[in-house]
């Protein structure tokens, strides 16, 4: 019983590590990405901060959309995860 349940926990493991949504996301421009980081004046966790409102903040990150930075934030409301824009010059919150 006990051999059979290692290999199940295995197994489920495996599925896990090969899943392909399983890891996160690499930025495409790594370069612009880190150029346009410098003009932000908001940090990750100033924008955790700001999204409260909108939820209880999970993650954060920086992200080019359409050459443009954009600081994303992730929250979870009654059972829901939602995306949140955070202007990361303001910290006001440009899209919820």
């Amino acid at each position: 019983m006990k051999t059979l349940l290692s290999l199940a926990l295995a197994i489920a493991l495996i599925g896990v590590a090969a899943a392909p949504g399983a890891r996160a996301e690499e930025p495409k421009d790594k370069a612009g990405l880190a150029k346009a980081v410098r003009d932000a004046k908001v940090s990750l966790q100033k924008g955790l901060g700001a999204s409260a409102k909108e939820g209880k903040p999970v993650s954060a990150k920086y992200e080019l959309d359409d050459g443009k930075l954009q600081l994303s934030v992730y929250t979870a409301k009654a059972d829901k995860f939602s995306e949140v824009v955070v202007d990361h010059k303001t910290r006001k919150i440009a899209k919820a």
